[in-house]
Protein backbone atom coordinates (compact mmCIF):
# COMPACT_ATOMS: atom_id res chain seq x y z
CA UNK A 1 0.00 0.00 0.00
CA UNK A 2 2.79 2.41 0.88
CA UNK A 3 4.35 1.71 -2.49
CA UNK A 4 1.30 3.08 -4.31
CA UNK A 5 1.11 6.06 -1.95
CA UNK A 6 4.74 6.82 -2.75
CA UNK A 7 4.12 6.56 -6.50
CA UNK A 8 1.08 8.86 -6.26
CA UNK A 9 3.05 11.42 -4.24
CA UNK A 10 5.91 11.24 -6.76
CA UNK A 11 3.58 11.81 -9.71
CA UNK A 12 1.75 14.63 -7.91
CA UNK A 13 5.05 16.32 -7.06
CA UNK A 14 6.20 15.88 -10.65
CA UNK A 15 3.04 17.40 -12.13
CA UNK A 16 2.86 20.19 -9.56
CA UNK A 17 6.55 21.01 -9.87
CA UNK A 18 6.46 21.25 -13.63
CA UNK A 19 3.20 23.19 -13.67
CA UNK A 20 5.16 26.13 -12.26
CA UNK A 21 7.47 26.01 -15.29
CA UNK A 22 4.70 26.19 -17.87
CA UNK A 23 1.73 24.23 -19.10
CA UNK A 24 1.75 20.68 -17.77
CA UNK A 25 0.46 19.49 -21.13
CA UNK A 26 3.91 20.14 -22.58
CA UNK A 27 5.11 17.11 -20.64
CA UNK A 28 2.59 14.80 -22.28
CA UNK A 29 4.29 13.31 -25.29
CA UNK A 30 2.85 10.00 -26.47
CA UNK A 31 5.70 9.50 -28.95
CA UNK A 32 8.29 9.45 -26.20
CA UNK A 33 6.27 7.04 -24.10
CA UNK A 34 5.70 4.80 -27.12
CA UNK A 35 9.44 4.64 -27.89
CA UNK A 36 10.26 3.57 -24.33
CA UNK A 37 7.47 0.97 -24.23
CA UNK A 38 8.48 -0.29 -27.68
CA UNK A 39 11.94 -1.03 -26.30
CA UNK A 40 11.07 -2.33 -22.84
CA UNK A 41 8.09 -4.63 -23.39
CA UNK A 42 9.27 -6.72 -26.36
CA UNK A 43 12.77 -7.19 -24.95
CA UNK A 44 11.47 -8.06 -21.50
CA UNK A 45 9.08 -10.61 -22.99
CA UNK A 46 11.76 -12.00 -25.32
CA UNK A 47 14.14 -12.47 -22.39
CA UNK A 48 11.55 -14.54 -20.54
CA UNK A 49 11.63 -12.16 -17.57
CA UNK A 50 8.18 -10.60 -17.95
CA UNK A 51 6.51 -13.00 -15.51
CA UNK A 52 9.16 -12.25 -12.89
CA UNK A 53 8.67 -8.52 -13.43
CA UNK A 54 4.95 -8.99 -12.73
CA UNK A 55 5.83 -11.05 -9.65
CA UNK A 56 7.98 -8.13 -8.48
CA UNK A 57 4.95 -5.86 -8.66
CA UNK A 58 2.92 -8.41 -6.69
CA UNK A 59 5.67 -8.56 -4.04
CA UNK A 60 5.74 -4.75 -3.79
CA UNK A 61 2.00 -4.47 -3.23
CA UNK A 62 2.01 -7.31 -0.69
CA UNK A 63 0.14 -9.96 -2.68
CA UNK A 64 2.97 -12.50 -2.33
CA UNK A 65 3.55 -13.75 1.21
CA UNK A 66 5.97 -16.62 0.48
CA UNK A 67 8.04 -17.56 -2.51
CA UNK A 68 11.10 -19.72 -3.15
CA UNK A 69 14.35 -17.77 -2.82
CA UNK A 70 15.31 -18.70 -6.38
CA UNK A 71 12.10 -17.12 -7.69
CA UNK A 72 12.77 -13.90 -5.80
CA UNK A 73 16.32 -13.82 -7.17
CA UNK A 74 14.82 -14.10 -10.67
CA UNK A 75 12.54 -11.19 -9.78
CA UNK A 76 15.61 -9.13 -8.89
CA UNK A 77 17.22 -10.01 -12.22
CA UNK A 78 14.02 -9.05 -14.06
CA UNK A 79 13.80 -5.72 -12.25
CA UNK A 80 17.44 -4.95 -13.00
CA UNK A 81 16.87 -5.79 -16.67
CA UNK A 82 13.72 -3.65 -16.78
CA UNK A 83 15.60 -0.71 -15.26
CA UNK A 84 18.34 -0.98 -17.85
CA UNK A 85 15.86 -1.37 -20.70
CA UNK A 86 13.93 1.69 -19.51
CA UNK A 87 17.09 3.79 -19.57
CA UNK A 88 17.97 2.35 -22.97
CA UNK A 89 14.51 3.27 -24.26
CA UNK A 90 14.92 6.83 -23.00
CA UNK A 91 18.30 7.11 -24.68
CA UNK A 92 16.92 5.72 -27.95
CA UNK A 93 14.07 8.26 -27.75
CA UNK A 94 16.60 11.02 -27.15
CA UNK A 95 18.63 9.94 -30.18
CA UNK A 96 15.52 9.60 -32.34
CA UNK A 97 14.46 13.12 -31.35
CA UNK A 98 17.94 14.45 -32.03
CA UNK A 99 18.10 12.81 -35.44
CA UNK A 100 14.64 14.17 -36.27
CA UNK A 101 15.79 17.65 -35.27
CA UNK A 102 18.76 17.43 -37.62
CA UNK A 103 16.61 16.08 -40.44
CA UNK A 104 13.86 18.73 -40.11
CA UNK A 105 15.56 22.03 -39.36
CA UNK A 106 13.01 24.01 -41.37
CA UNK A 107 10.97 25.94 -38.80
CA UNK A 108 11.39 26.92 -35.20
CA UNK A 109 8.04 25.33 -34.36
CA UNK A 110 9.22 21.99 -35.74
CA UNK A 111 12.46 22.24 -33.77
CA UNK A 112 10.54 22.81 -30.54
CA UNK A 113 8.26 19.82 -31.05
CA UNK A 114 11.10 17.48 -31.97
CA UNK A 115 13.33 18.64 -29.13
CA UNK A 116 10.44 17.94 -26.76
CA UNK A 117 10.46 14.32 -27.92
CA UNK A 118 14.17 14.11 -27.22
CA UNK A 119 14.10 15.63 -23.75
CA UNK A 120 10.81 14.14 -22.57
CA UNK A 121 12.03 10.66 -23.55
CA UNK A 122 14.81 10.93 -20.99
CA UNK A 123 12.40 12.40 -18.45
CA UNK A 124 9.97 9.50 -18.92
CA UNK A 125 12.82 7.00 -18.61
CA UNK A 126 13.92 8.57 -15.33
CA UNK A 127 10.34 8.49 -14.05
CA UNK A 128 10.16 4.83 -15.02
CA UNK A 129 13.35 4.12 -13.10
CA UNK A 130 11.95 5.96 -10.07
CA UNK A 131 9.01 3.52 -10.28
CA UNK A 132 11.31 0.49 -10.59
CA UNK A 133 13.85 1.23 -7.84
CA UNK A 134 11.34 0.87 -4.98
CA UNK A 135 10.15 -2.40 -6.56
CA UNK A 136 13.69 -3.72 -6.43
CA UNK A 137 14.22 -2.53 -2.86
CA UNK A 138 10.99 -4.19 -1.76
CA UNK A 139 11.98 -7.46 -3.48
CA UNK A 140 15.42 -7.37 -1.83
CA UNK A 141 13.85 -6.77 1.59
CA UNK A 142 11.38 -9.59 0.89
CA UNK A 143 14.27 -11.95 0.10
CA UNK A 144 16.16 -10.96 3.25
CA UNK A 145 13.07 -11.39 5.43
CA UNK A 146 12.33 -14.73 3.82
CA UNK A 147 15.81 -16.13 4.35
CA UNK A 148 15.88 -15.02 8.00
CA UNK A 149 12.48 -16.44 8.90
CA UNK A 150 12.55 -20.01 10.22
CA UNK A 151 10.55 -22.41 8.08
CA UNK A 152 10.65 -20.12 5.06
CA UNK A 153 10.21 -21.40 1.53
CA UNK A 154 14.00 -21.15 1.09
CA UNK A 155 14.52 -23.77 3.83
CA UNK A 156 12.16 -26.31 2.28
Amino acid sequence: MFYWIGIIVLLAAFILGFSFLGPAGALLNPGSLFIICAVVLPLLIASGQFQYFLMGIRIAVGRVKKAPAEEVKKVLVALQLTTRLTLLGGFIGFLAGGISILANMTTVQMLGRLSAVAVVSILYALLGVSFLLPLRAKAEAFLIDMTRAPGSAADE
